[in-house]
């Protein structure tokens, strides 16, 4: 069952990963570009809205294939967004780089170039 769900979450998130471009506002509408260096945390509306530990966020987020300076810089924005609003994409230089979201009881990252990470959440 675990696999089928990982499955259908790449098939979600895979898309998005690569169509992507351009940040949607709450309503989905269109309202920047973010083509600059530097990483970018964007929140969306997908999955559950729900608080995830730091020491989960930090395991979830070195398994997909962020580095340790990334994590210090960009796991509170991260979290934030999981809050707010269940979900968010991460930008590297331009390129939406993974999306994350909380079902049930696991976060989900997945990754163009790590492929899927799952989590449970503590």
């Amino acid at each position: 069952m675990r696999r089928l769900v990982i499955g259908l979450l790449a098939l979600v998130f895979t898309p998005a990963l690569i169509s992507c471009s351009a940040v949607g506002g709450e309503n989905g509408d269109e309202i920047a570009e973010i083509n600059q260096p530097g990483i970018y945390v964007v929140p969306v509306r997908i999955g559950s809205q729900a608080f995830v530990s730091p020491p989960t966020m930090v395991e979830a987020l070195l398994k997909s294939g962020f580095n340790a300076q990334e994590i210090a810089l960009k796991a509170p924005e991260i979290m934030q967004a999981l809050i707010e609003h269940g979900g968010a994409r991460v930008l590297i230089d331009g390129n939406i780089s993974h999306a994350i979201a909380v079902f049930g009881d696991q976060v989900y990252i997945s990754g163009i170039s790590t492929g899927v990470v799952v989590v449970d959440k503590v």
